[in-house]
């Protein structure tokens, strides 16, 4: 095997690599994901923490 097509080999399989790094499955994407998860979480609380004070305003 000659130095170029190890080379391309290299090449491929470090593209091969990245593009199987980076997306959703990656550290990044699963620290957005969990975070999202997280904001929905504290917004819920807090919409029915609002709720639960209005109501007793009222009675």
């Amino acid at each position: 095997m000659s130095e170029d097509q190890a080379n391309q080999m290299t090449e491929a399989r470090s593209a091969e690599l990245q593009q199987q790094w980076h997306g959703w499955g990656s550290p990044v994407g699963i620290g957005v994901g969990l975070f999202c998860l997280g904001a929905g979480a504290g917004a819920v609380l807090i919409g029915i923490a609002a709720i639960a004070s209005m109501g007793a305003m009222f009675t």
